[in-house]
């Protein structure tokens, strides 16, 4: 077991950090930041008084990963996480969507939503394919999110990959990985359903 406590002071912040991994595959981290910032945004400046007064605000989240290889090359990866926020902005919300964010969603767009409320489901499925060295990805996210000043709503995501390797060099090969994503409850000009695609190339500087 390993327990990392980091402390961080500044002008107007206070951040804590703690990180506990069980084991080697199923690491638990959780962080806690309580800091002082400027007025909350879209406030009116002529009612804030004295402005060197910031205001406070407070955020937690909590993530949990279960990672396991069942057989052979066949490798599967469940994440659950959590965030919960009080007096927060959009920009100091939770960022909520794609792939590339903290919180992602398979299917919509990055930072969909900025969020104070969020309990997220990570899944995905990888395994190799028995033909030119390629390998299949698949992926299924759910979630409840409540964006600032909206009600608590569900969302899902289902998305597949192919990752291959391009020759690059004598003994080098290049990793890439093509993904597509799809929302079947995003809202889009009226209509439900979101897609995205994406190409993710891996290379050492």
């Amino acid at each position: 077991h390993e327990v990392s406590v980091e402390l961080v002071q500044e002008r107007v912040a206070t951040y804590r950090e703690f990180e506990i991994l069980v084991g080697e595959s199923t690491p638990v981290a959780a962080g806690y930041v309580y800091r002082d910032r400027w007025r909350r945004w879209g406030d009116d400046p002529t009612t804030l008084g004295d402005v060197r007064k910031y205001q406070e605000f407070t955020w937690l989240t909590a993530r949990v990963g279960l990672y396991r290889r069942l057989f052979g090359n066949h490798n599967l990866r469940l994440e659950i996480a959590a965030g919960i926020g009080d007096d927060l902005d959009r920009l100091s919300g939770f960022y909520v969507g794609s792939i590339f964010g903290p919180f992602p969603i398979t299917g919509h767009y990055y930072a969909e939503w900025k969020a104070d409320r969020v309990l997220l489901l990570n899944a995905s499925y990888a395994a190799d394919l028995p033909i030119l060295d390629l390998r299949l990805h698949l992926y299924c996210d759910a979630g409840l999110v409540r964006p600032l000043g909206a009600r608590t709503h569900a969302r899902t995501g289902l998305g597949v990959g192919v990752r291959f390797r391009i020759p690059v060099a004598e003994k080098r090969r290049l990793p890439v990985l093509l993904r597509y994503g799809w929302a079947p409850r995003a809202h889009r000009g009226g209509s439900r359903g979101g897609h995205e695609a994406a190409v993710l190339i891996s290379f050492a500087l």
